[in-house]
């Protein structure tokens, strides 16, 4: 770059009879307008992000926020938190995808920048107070609020949004966790979350229910029936997310019950019970998560 400058100085020297601005004043304002048009492009090509709209989940505890990223591929991960209801002694509710995660489950396309955000954890029927954290790859981030108006959540087990408090919680109380899922044989949303608040706040979309279930591998795996009967003789995936994703039908290894009892931490996978033909509540399947 500076030999081409004195180049070009030289050469209108020999043709130019006033005074020519000396070659380091000149060689200053190019450089002045260099690092200028440096900062014009780091500005016009900064990452961000612009929150487009949300749409329902496929319960009133799930939502995904639409938002578009430029440039397209500048996401890193991103982080929501719900805030908790005032008076509640709850921690909130957080979790953080990346942008590998995200792309993987069709979330996010890295040549348009369009992306979905699920959001779960939702208190229902209520204007719920979501903070975006979004990363990029070049170490910045950007914050945003964003309010989510949920629909009422219909308890067809009629047990959750009504409970019989035996003794509730204080602000003075410390505990170990905030929520806990509940196994239930009633309804047709299995399982269900519920915080130590005595708020649900996430209710498997399943159309069925099953005691058999347990939390496994950021996920909830489910004693179901296949798709192709009504009897439960397989195992399905629950993403937080609301996605269901049938695992296996163990039918072909002769289980007439997929979830007869519990589903437990085994040595390598998860231990479940089930039946078979020939023997009731007495065998237990070790199992991987696919």
């Amino acid at each position: 770059m500076k030999s081409s400058v004195w180049i070009t100085l030289l050469a209108a020297s020999q043709f130019l009879l006033h005074p020519l601005p000396s070659a380091t004043g000149a060689n200053l304002s190019r450089k002045a307008k260099a690092k200028a048009n440096r900062a014009n492009l780091a500005i016009m090509t900064a990452p961000s992000v612009g929150i487009i709209g949300q749409a329902a989940g496929p319960t009133p505890f799930i939502s995904q926020i639409h938002v578009s990223v430029s440039p397209a591929d500048a996401l890193k991960s991103v982080q929501f938190t719900i805030a908790p209801k005032a008076g509640s002694v709850t921690r909130p509710v957080s979790a953080t995808y990346t942008a590998n995660y995200l792309q993987a489950r069709t979330y996010l396309n890295t040549g348009t920048g369009d992306a979905f955000i699920p959001v779960f954890g939702l208190y229902e029927n209520f204007s719920n107070t979501v903070t975006l954290t979004f990363s990029f790859t070049d170490g910045s981030s950007q914050q945003n609020l964003v309010t989510v108006s949920t629909a009422v959540w219909t308890d067809t087990c009629g047990e959750y949004k009504n409970p019989t408090v035996i003794q509730s919680r204080t602000n003075s109380t410390s505990l170990s966790y905030d929520y806990m899922m509940i196994k239930n044989r009633c309804g047709s949303e299995s399982p269900v979350i519920m915080d130590t608040d005595g708020q649900v706040r996430w209710a498997g979309p399943t159309g069925f229910n099953a005691f058999g279930s347990m939390l496994f591998g950021n996920g909830i795996y489910i004693s179901s029936p296949p798709p192709s009967s009504g009897n439960p003789t397989s195992v399905s995936r629950l993403d937080f997310d609301g996605i269901m994703t049938p695992i296996h039908d163990y039918s072909d290894i002769g289980v007439t019950w997929s979830g007869h009892h519990n589903y437990d931490p085994g040595r390598d996978g998860m231990l479940i019970e089930v039946n078979t033909a020939s023997q009731t509540e007495s065998v237990i399947l070790e199992i991987d998560s696919s």
